[in-house]
Protein backbone atom coordinates (compact mmCIF):
# COMPACT_ATOMS: atom_id res chain seq x y z
CA UNK A 1 0.00 0.00 0.00
CA UNK A 2 2.62 2.34 0.72
CA UNK A 3 4.95 1.59 -1.88
CA UNK A 4 1.60 2.82 -3.90
CA UNK A 5 1.65 6.15 -2.29
CA UNK A 6 -1.34 5.54 -0.24
CA UNK A 7 -1.01 5.62 3.44
CA UNK A 8 -2.84 3.35 5.86
CA UNK A 9 -5.10 5.29 8.12
CA UNK A 10 -6.80 4.19 11.16
CA UNK A 11 -9.58 2.20 9.60
CA UNK A 12 -6.91 0.65 7.70
CA UNK A 13 -5.44 -0.36 10.74
CA UNK A 14 -8.44 -1.43 12.26
CA UNK A 15 -9.67 -3.43 9.36
CA UNK A 16 -6.08 -5.54 9.31
CA UNK A 17 -6.85 -5.95 13.14
CA UNK A 18 -9.66 -7.03 13.18
CA UNK A 19 -9.24 -9.56 10.42
CA UNK A 20 -6.17 -10.63 11.89
CA UNK A 21 -8.01 -11.85 15.31
CA UNK A 22 -11.25 -12.97 13.48
CA UNK A 23 -8.83 -15.68 12.40
CA UNK A 24 -7.17 -15.99 15.82
CA UNK A 25 -3.82 -14.35 14.61
CA UNK A 26 -3.57 -12.38 17.53
CA UNK A 27 0.32 -11.87 17.58
CA UNK A 28 -0.01 -10.36 14.05
CA UNK A 29 -2.60 -7.93 15.40
CA UNK A 30 -0.51 -6.93 18.13
CA UNK A 31 2.53 -6.31 15.11
CA UNK A 32 -0.22 -3.42 13.96
CA UNK A 33 -1.31 -2.20 16.92
CA UNK A 34 1.72 -1.38 18.03
CA UNK A 35 1.90 0.71 14.89
CA UNK A 36 -1.02 1.95 14.58
CA UNK A 37 -2.05 2.50 18.87
CA UNK A 38 -5.27 1.32 18.14
CA UNK A 39 -6.68 -1.03 20.45
CA UNK A 40 -10.37 -0.95 20.35
CA UNK A 41 -10.29 -4.07 18.25
CA UNK A 42 -8.45 -5.88 20.72
CA UNK A 43 -10.04 -4.60 23.42
CA UNK A 44 -13.44 -5.99 21.87
CA UNK A 45 -12.17 -9.43 20.69
CA UNK A 46 -10.54 -9.54 23.85
CA UNK A 47 -13.81 -9.52 25.65
CA UNK A 48 -15.58 -11.83 22.80
CA UNK A 49 -13.13 -14.70 23.50
CA UNK A 50 -14.26 -14.41 26.99
CA UNK A 51 -10.91 -12.64 28.06
CA UNK A 52 -12.06 -8.97 29.56
CA UNK A 53 -8.95 -9.21 31.94
CA UNK A 54 -6.66 -9.36 28.69
CA UNK A 55 -9.03 -6.54 27.37
CA UNK A 56 -8.40 -4.75 30.30
CA UNK A 57 -5.17 -4.89 30.24
CA UNK A 58 -4.90 -3.37 26.77
CA UNK A 59 -7.46 -0.44 28.25
CA UNK A 60 -4.50 0.03 30.82
CA UNK A 61 -1.55 -0.05 27.92
CA UNK A 62 -3.62 2.68 26.23
CA UNK A 63 -3.59 4.67 29.68
CA UNK A 64 0.28 4.17 30.20
CA UNK A 65 1.28 4.99 27.10
CA UNK A 66 -0.44 8.97 27.74
CA UNK A 67 -3.73 8.48 25.35
CA UNK A 68 -6.82 8.99 26.29
CA UNK A 69 -9.53 5.96 25.95
CA UNK A 70 -12.40 7.14 24.25
CA UNK A 71 -16.20 6.60 25.19
CA UNK A 72 -16.40 3.59 23.35
CA UNK A 73 -13.56 1.88 24.73
CA UNK A 74 -14.78 2.13 28.07
CA UNK A 75 -18.83 1.04 26.62
CA UNK A 76 -16.42 -1.88 25.26
CA UNK A 77 -14.56 -3.20 28.38
CA UNK A 78 -17.80 -2.33 30.52
CA UNK A 79 -19.93 -4.84 28.44
CA UNK A 80 -17.16 -7.38 27.95
CA UNK A 81 -17.55 -7.51 32.10
CA UNK A 82 -21.11 -7.40 32.33
CA UNK A 83 -21.20 -10.07 29.93
CA UNK A 84 -18.79 -12.24 31.82
CA UNK A 85 -20.29 -11.47 34.97
CA UNK A 86 -16.65 -9.99 36.34
CA UNK A 87 -18.40 -7.27 38.75
CA UNK A 88 -15.32 -6.27 40.54
CA UNK A 89 -13.68 -4.90 37.01
CA UNK A 90 -16.04 -3.10 36.18
CA UNK A 91 -17.12 -1.39 38.76
CA UNK A 92 -13.15 -0.61 39.19
CA UNK A 93 -13.50 0.59 35.55
CA UNK A 94 -16.25 2.47 36.41
CA UNK A 95 -15.71 4.23 40.28
CA UNK A 96 -12.16 4.27 40.50
CA UNK A 97 -10.67 4.76 36.95
CA UNK A 98 -13.09 7.96 36.78
CA UNK A 99 -14.16 8.07 32.85
CA UNK A 100 -14.74 12.02 33.15
CA UNK A 101 -11.35 12.44 34.79
CA UNK A 102 -10.02 11.31 31.70
CA UNK A 103 -12.38 13.64 29.58
CA UNK A 104 -15.51 10.84 28.78
CA UNK A 105 -19.05 11.74 30.06
CA UNK A 106 -20.77 8.54 30.82
CA UNK A 107 -23.91 8.03 28.48
CA UNK A 108 -26.68 6.35 28.76
CA UNK A 109 -25.33 2.69 27.89
CA UNK A 110 -22.46 3.14 30.24
CA UNK A 111 -25.09 3.79 33.33
CA UNK A 112 -27.40 1.13 32.06
CA UNK A 113 -24.21 -1.60 31.85
CA UNK A 114 -23.22 -0.41 35.18
CA UNK A 115 -27.00 -0.53 36.57
CA UNK A 116 -27.15 -4.43 34.99
CA UNK A 117 -24.05 -5.17 36.70
CA UNK A 118 -25.34 -4.01 40.13
CA UNK A 119 -28.80 -5.81 39.62
CA UNK A 120 -26.94 -9.03 38.65
CA UNK A 121 -25.14 -8.78 41.22
CA UNK A 122 -28.26 -8.17 43.30
CA UNK A 123 -26.93 -4.74 45.00
CA UNK A 124 -29.86 -2.78 45.23
CA UNK A 125 -28.36 -0.33 47.78
CA UNK A 126 -25.40 0.78 44.95
CA UNK A 127 -27.93 0.48 42.40
CA UNK A 128 -29.68 3.77 43.13
CA UNK A 129 -26.40 5.91 42.56
CA UNK A 130 -26.31 5.93 39.14
CA UNK A 131 -29.68 5.95 38.14
CA UNK A 132 -30.04 8.52 40.48
CA UNK A 133 -26.87 10.19 38.70
CA UNK A 134 -28.93 9.56 35.03
CA UNK A 135 -31.83 11.28 35.88
CA UNK A 136 -29.79 14.14 37.15
CA UNK A 137 -28.14 14.10 33.47
CA UNK A 138 -31.37 13.71 31.47
CA UNK A 139 -30.28 10.17 30.20
CA UNK A 140 -32.89 7.18 30.16
CA UNK A 141 -33.20 4.32 32.10
CA UNK A 142 -33.64 0.94 30.46
CA UNK A 143 -36.98 -0.11 30.66
CA UNK A 144 -35.62 -3.46 31.44
CA UNK A 145 -33.18 -2.17 34.38
CA UNK A 146 -36.58 -0.46 35.99
CA UNK A 147 -38.76 -3.14 36.16
CA UNK A 148 -35.41 -5.27 37.81
CA UNK A 149 -34.76 -2.75 40.01
CA UNK A 150 -38.78 -2.78 40.78
CA UNK A 151 -38.73 -5.92 41.15
CA UNK A 152 -36.08 -6.45 43.21
CA UNK A 153 -37.22 -3.69 45.43
CA UNK A 154 -40.19 -4.91 46.34
CA UNK A 155 -40.52 -8.83 45.14
CA UNK A 156 -37.02 -9.31 46.25
CA UNK A 157 -34.69 -10.60 43.61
Amino acid sequence: MTGRGAEPDVVTYNSLMDGYCLTRQVLEARKILDLSYSYNTLISSSCQAGRPWTAQQHFMNICASGHTPAAITYSTLLDGFCKHRVFDGALTLFEEIKMEEDGCRPDGHNYNLIIQIFLLHKDLSTTTKPIHEMVDRGLTVMMFNKSKYVQGTYVGI
